[in-house]
Order: structure tokens, then C-alpha cells, then sequence
């Protein structure tokens, strides 16, 4: 355990207050920029919904009498035109997305499909060709935000504005790494794609076998489908926003500083693993090189929003060592 920090000098604190202002409001552009991306996704899940909405139409008008599957028609044989159309939609998904190709499912299998199996192949697709769209909404998002808040601290330490590409190997590593139960986001995306097929699979079977109505069955899988998919993609987007904005400074700070401390935004949506583990670092700063994601740096829990700030046992000595690396002083107060 670090000994007690010295207070800083005048001009680190006002230097400090500066940054942390920088931070807010890189927060605020980033909050900003997540409601874009909601909106961008939402219009998909529209768009998708109408879609599958359709193909369940199409088979209660095929096999529906007064709106209603007669399941045991339902059950025949898929035709050859239908087989041959999972077929083709599979080998255009990989077409469009080859990166993802071995998430489809296997065509060896698809002859032994019926027309029930049929549709709820189709729905796992679906599922599949909109986690490749996310996958791609996603990916620009956080490289975008990784590279804001790598050179936000670089700008601290007084290497400029635009220090890190989107391109470069910390926003690559930090955006790909697997820190939430070993899965790294894009995994993430997969898992949730495929909970929400089976949920669907499973909603729609039971509503044909109990012989539910078209407009009774759309409602329920259209409910489900927007629901989930809004729910996931949000805490997924919003909890991996959240160790992108602090694992990227992260990298940068520990070349010159050692220890941190958590820093929980002052509202009373703070949960109180946070402000307890707020309070333990006050008194006993973690070293950059000890801090595990969930654990004791953030994000400590979904919908984790809390940072943290960087901690220094002697400021003026710091401020020495910092001058005599670099030869500069970048703890000066700013000017607004």
C-alpha cells in the first residue's frame, strides 16, 4: 500500500480540475454519440421486424385457415423451393459478410428440415445477418471512442492532441479485448443474437402449436424481438463504453503514473458496490498494473458509468521526474 499522497501543489490542482472538465465533457460527446448509434440500430430492428413479419404471413396465408396454422400441414416436408431459398439466403450471407461465414448453420443439415424448422431457421439467420450489421456499428463506435479518450490522457501528458489513430495498436487491443467473463464484445453481440433466436424459436413453436392467430403471433415475437434487442445492444453498448473511455487512458497513464483510484460520477444513481470501493481506494490506491476490469477498476457492474483518477504519493517529486523525461513541464494551470 502506497503511503498517504502529499496535497497537490496549486497549479496540479488547477491543472487537474482542467482535465477533469476535458473528461466530462468527452463523456458528454460520447453519451451523445451512443444516442445516434440507438437510433441507427432502432431503425434496423424496424426494419427487420416488418421483415420477419412477413415471412410468418406468408406461412399462415400458406398454411392458415382463418388466421390460424394448421400445425399438422405445417409439419410436412419443406418444399424444394423453400430449401432452396435458406439455402441461397445462407450462401449470401456469406457472401456479404464472409468474416462471419462459420456462424451459419449447417447446410448439410438443412435437408432435413420441415416447414416448422424451416421458418425457425430463417429466424436465426435473421438473427445472425443483424449481429454482422452490429458487429460493424459497433466496431467504428468504440474505435472512435478509444481513440478520443487514448488521446485525451496523451494530451495530458503533453503529447498532443491527435497522438492515437483509430488505427493504432492500443485502440485495436482495447477494443478487441476480452475483459467481462472472458468474452470480448463481439462475442457478446453472437451471444445475444443467438439467446434471442432460440427465444423467438421457442415463442413461436409454442403460439403454432396452440394454434395462436397471425395478428396475436406478430405482436408477441415483434414484442420480443424489439425488446430484447433495444435492452442488450444498450447495456452492451453503454458497459463497454464504459472500460473502453477508462482502459484506454489506462494504457497511456501507466507509463508515468503508478497507482489510481476509483472515481464514481457524484448522482444519485451511484450504486453502492461503487461508492464502497470509492472509498476503500481513497485510502488505498490500486497499481495500473493490478486493476482487473469488474473487479476493482471500471466497470465494476452493467450500466457502470463511474472512471477513475490518477493518484501521485509526491507531486513535486513527480513533477521532477516528469521534467527531466520529458523536458517539459505540463503541469501548468490553463487559461480558459
Amino acid at each position: 500500500m502506497p503511503p498517504s499522497p502529499t496535497p497537490m501543489p496549486k497549479s496540479v490542482a488547477e491543472e487537474a480540475a482542467y482535465w477533469e472538465k476535458r473528461k466530462a465533457e468527452l463523456l458528454e460527446q460520447m453519451a451523445d454519440d451512443e444516442q445516434t448509434l440507438f437510433a441507427e440500430l432502432s431503425k434496423l430492428y424496424a426494419s427487420e421486424i416488418a421483415k420477419l413479419e412477413k415471412e410468418i404471413a406468408a406461412y399462415y396465408q400458406k398454411y392458415g385457415e382463418k388466421n390460424v396454422i394448421e400445425y399438422r400441414r405445417l409439419l410436412s416436408a419443406l418444399s424444394d423451393d423453400d430449401r432452396r431459398l435458406l439455402m441461397e439466403r445462407m450462401e449470401e450471407f456469406a457472401r456479404k459478410y464472409p468474416q462471419y461465414a462459420h456462424l451459419m448453420p449447417v447446410r448439410e443439415s438443412i435437408y432435413k428440415l420441415n416447414e416448422l424448422e424451416g421458418i425457425q431457421m430463417a429466424i436465426r439467420l435473421q438473427q445472425l445477418e443483424i449481429g454482422a450489421i452490429e458487429q460493424d456499428k459497433l466496431r467504428e463506435h468504440f474505435e472512435r471512442m478509444a481513440a478520443r479518450a487514448a488521446n485525451l490522457a496523451a494530451e495530458q501528458l503533453g503529447f498532443g492532441k491527435n497522438f492515437y489513430g483509430y488505427d493504432s495498436p492500443l485502440v485495436a487491443e482495447t477494443i478487441g479485448a476480452a475483459w467481462a467473463m472472458s468474452e470480448a464484445y463481439s462475442q457478446r453481440i453472437w451471444d445475444n443474437r443467438e439467446k434471442l433466436a432460440a427465444y423467438l424459436n421457442d415463442d413461436f413453436a409454442k403460439m403454432i402449436a396452440r394454434g395462436v392467430s397471425y395478428e396475436k403471433c406478430v405482436a408477441e415475437l415483434s414484442k420480443r424481438f424489439e425488446n430484447v434487442s433495444s435492452r442488450d445492444i444498450m447495456r452492451l453498448v453503454y458497459t463497454e463504453g464504459t472500460f473502453l473511455f477508462n482502459e484506454a487512458q489506462a494504457q497511456v497513464h501507466e507509463q508515468d503514473f503508478e497507482f489510481y483510484r476509483l472515481s464514481c460520477v457524484n448522482d444519485a444513481k451511484v450504486c453502492k458496490i461503487c461508492r464502497e470501493l470509492q472509498r476503500e481506494q481513497k485510502d488505498n490506491p490500486v497499481r495500473f498494473s493490478e486493476r482487473s476490469p469488474g473487479v476493482n477498476f471500471p466497470p465494476l457492474h452493467p450500466w457502470c458509468r463511474c472512471s477513475y483518477t490518477v493518484e501521485v504519493e509526491d507531486w513535486d517529486a513527480w513533477i521532477d521526474a516528469y521534467v527531466e523525461a520529458r523536458g517539459g513541464d505540463n503541469a501548468r494551470p490553463r487559461e480558459e
